[in-house]
């Protein structure tokens, strides 16, 4: 009896003896399709000794089945067996740990907490990264803000209009980061988003990376009176000021300077804001008060 069990044995092993030894290499839920046929990927030098495997062979090997994959990711010389296990795991695709814990391996997380971007909240860092690297760094699966119209479309509709906004329009991530913020809204800087505010530098820090204050509300603006007297300080600096998502859609609008064409009070009144211009001579007709024309062709 013993005689046929051993018999037996190495018949079923007699063309894979290396099961004899790394029978654990299989064990987990997902397999290497071609993990049973060793010879595969190892290449035999003696009877049961294969030859080691070099960084620039691995490859090689991998991209034997797998041609269809431009490695670009993981750079400095990493290797597809960094992120696969290349018998079998636990994890779908063969990773050798789950998303995102395998990218925070090498990538930091994000420690921010008051706006997370929901795809990297849900862990999903495949749906804007592509594993294995691409053109578009740092490894989009499309260029921005294409990639981030894929969701927001209705962002998308306001940056297509006339008058865009130029971050909008280039990358989003000139305002916004793309994982997570300690401001909300993922703005990289603080915004003040009510209707009035007591002003304060910090309260605009976001507008100020780009726009020069002196530009904003110094006598070379475009927004001031004939005697000179800027229009953008006579609403915005002051301690009930009017902040810029006041009368600016920050992402793109029909009228020059991203001027809202309704500007929202309340939750359900909104006040038109018309804008005509002659050349220089610009003339703002809001529903607050009477129109006003300013600018230097005046």
């Amino acid at each position: 009896m013993w005689m046929f069990i051993l018999l037996l044995f190495f018949a079923q092993n007699y063309d894979q003896p290396c099961v004899n030894c790394h029978k654990d290499l299989l064990q987990a839920k997902y397999q290497h399709e071609v993990a049973e046929e060793c010879d595969s990927c190892h290449v035999e030098t003696k009877k049961h000794t294969f030859e080691p495997f070099t960084d620039e062979s691995l490859l090689e090997t991998c991209l034997t089945c797998h041609d269809d994959k431009e490695l670009k990711h993981p750079p400095d010389g990493g290797l597809c067996t960094d992120c696969h296990n290349p018998h079998a795991s636990s994890n779908d695709r063969l990773l050798v740990e789950p998303v995102p814990e395998l990218c925070w391996g090498c990538h930091e997380q994000s420690q921010a907490v008051v706006s997370v971007h929901p795809p990297y909240e849900d862990g999903e860092c495949t749906q804007c990264h592509d594993p294995h690297g691409t053109d578009t760094k740092p490894n989009l699966v499309q260029s921005l803000p294409n990639l981030c119209f894929e969701c927001h479309d209705d962002i998308q509709e306001k940056v297509e209009q006339e008058n865009p906004h130029p971050p909008a329009e280039e990358s989003c991530t000139d305002c916004h980061s793309p994982h997570a913020s300690n401001f909300e809204r993922l703005l990289k800087y603080y915004m003040v988003r009510t209707f009035y505010a007591n002003y304060t530098l910090l309260k605009y820090d976001l507008c100020f990376q780009c726009h020069d204050r002196d530009d904003v509300f110094g006598e070379g603006s475009e927004f001031v009176l004939p005697d000179g007297k800027n229009l953008h300080a006579v609403h915005v600096k002051r301690q009930k000021g009017r902040t810029c998502l006041v009368c600016h859609d920050v992402h793109g609008s029909h009228q020059s300077f991203m001027l809202r064409g309704m500007i929202p009070f309340g939750p359900y009144w909104y006040i038109p804001l018309r804008l005509s211009q002659d050349n220089e001579k610009k003339t703002c007709q809001p529903a607050c008060h009477q129109k006003v024309t300013f600018g230097r062709g005046q």
